[in-house]
């Protein structure tokens, strides 16, 4: 019991210093409190999908569709149910950040609130994981920072959205975080190792793809600071 709450809280520890780097970015009040507000937005998100989850579960008895083929009942699992609501959320939380922001944020401010907004939603979801898996998964989840790297993904495209009114980078930002999710969420179907053993391996490369991600976020920053592009109001 002490080794997984040990466990646990070592996990948390990537997504704090995260919070506490782009958090020491500025000095400015009115950016940390939307930075704050993100992240709050983030760990209300769990509530909707949730909902959504438990939703959907009833709708699969009433239509049968419950006791389907595994491989096929997953497939829409992690695709609908898991992929599509909690990037959902997760945009709506950084959509509401931005709506209550009361000051002229930047595009890489906005990029960092949708970020942040996403890693709210992954301290909750860690903390529900926590309960049903062991030491060794809690500390890769904590060190991946998955949800963090795809709300890295949907802040840039949304943002390009935003000042370009381009509708295919807001297809972009929603579609291309669904679908990695999806994937590696599929990805660890059990029923599927058995068809192809191979199938483990398309995890443990998105799980080193979203290591990489949140790399490419701080050197995005740390260029970008100073970039008009992306340092002007947006």
């Amino acid at each position: 019991m002490l080794l997984l709450v040990g466990a646990y809280l070592a996990s948390l520890l990537p997504a704090l210093a995260m919070y506490c780097w782009v958090r020491s970015l500025k000095s400015d009040e009115a950016y940390r409190r939307t930075l704050k507000r993100a992240l709050l937005n983030g760990l209300r998100s769990v509530l909707p999908v949730l909902l959504f989850s438990g939703s959907f579960a009833l709708l699969e008895r009433f239509i049968g569709l419950k006791g389907a083929d595994p491989v096929y009942e997953r497939l829409y699992r992690c695709f609908l149910v898991f992929a599509f609501s909690e990037e959902l959320a997760k945009y709506l939380a950084f959509k509401r950040a931005l709506k209550q922001a009361r000051y002229e944020f930047s595009r890489l401010d906005a990029i960092i609130f949708c970020a942040i907004a996403a890693l709210g939603f992954e301290l909750i979801e860690s903390l529900v994981y926590a309960f049903g898996t062991n030491a060794p998964q809690m500390i890769v989840r904590g060190v991946t920072l998955m949800h963090f790297g795809y709300g890295f993904i949907m802040g840039y495209f949304e943002t390009g959205y935003m000042k370009t009114g381009d509708k295919r980078q807001l297809l972009a930002g929603l579609l291309i975080p669904m679908l990695l999710h999806g994937l590696y969420d599929y990805s660890l179907t059990p029923e599927l190792e058995t068809l192809n053993h191979y199938i483990p391996v398309v995890g443990l490369a998105l799980a080193f793809f979203s290591m990489v991600l949140v790399v490419v976020f701080i050197l995005f920053v740390r260029k970008h600071r100073d970039d008009p592009r992306f340092a002007e109001p947006l």
